[in-house]
């Protein structure tokens, strides 16, 4: 789409009904005081647009001005009313976001895009401007699955897990060498009964 026209404001007595529109369709978007949106066009249509607060700082800045060309991805389209495309403009309004506008080329054609969404770095996220279309990232390390348990009393993360898991180990250890030792100390308890048990008999005889 191209940007004929920035929607700021005018003084008292100048289109105040637009404007009021404007300016509340600026208020849900969450944009700059100063900057009510601008206008959109394909070429044969146009409808006004309410941008959001990072967007409104590139309008202040003049890095959005008319006669742009922007890539748009993700708008909202925003009406109380059913209406002809020349007069929708006057009711209609496109919400923008930062994260789904990016900007065209000069002599880019007008109206839909076929060949897909424009690919965005993380470094050209902005936090506050709403949700990303696509994302080019790369993969660098993939963690094995994790587990997270959450008992009457606590929460258990991966690290206090593992050191559950060793703790039951060393207790399973313990408990096997307790027994160990115990059988060991009967074994020798009854051969020291069965030792006895023959110098008993053979004073006898």
């Amino acid at each position: 789409v191209a940007v004929p026209q920035q929607l700021t404001r005018q003084p008292i007595g100048q289109q105040q009904s637009e404007q009021q529109g404007a300016e509340q369709a600026a208020a849900a978007a969450g944009g700059n005081a100063d900057v009510l949106g601008i206008q959109l066009t394909d070429g044969w249509y146009f409808v006004n647009a309410a941008v959001d607060g990072p967007l409104s700082q590139l309008v202040l800045k003049g890095r959005i001005q008319v006669g742009i060309k922007l890539r748009v991805v993700g708008a909202e389209l925003r009406s109380d009313r059913a209406a002809e495309p020349l007069e929708a403009s006057r009711w209609a309004l496109m919400k923008l976001s930062y994260n789904g506008v990016s900007p065209a080329a000069w002599d880019a054609k007008l109206g839909p895009v076929p060949e897909g969404q424009t690919l965005r770095a993380l470094s050209q996220v902005h936090p506050a401007g709403g949700l990303v279309p696509r994302l080019l990232l790369v993969v660098q390390r993939v963690y094995p699955l994790l587990y997270w348990s959450r008992s009457s009393r606590q929460y258990r993360t991966p690290k206090a897990q593992a050191a559950a898991e060793r703790q039951a180990e060393k207790l399973r250890e313990q408990a096997h060498e307790a027994a160990a030792a115990a059988a060991h100390r009967a074994e020798l308890q009854q051969c020291k009964e069965w030792l006895a048990d023959s110098d008993a008999t053979a004073v006898e005889r």
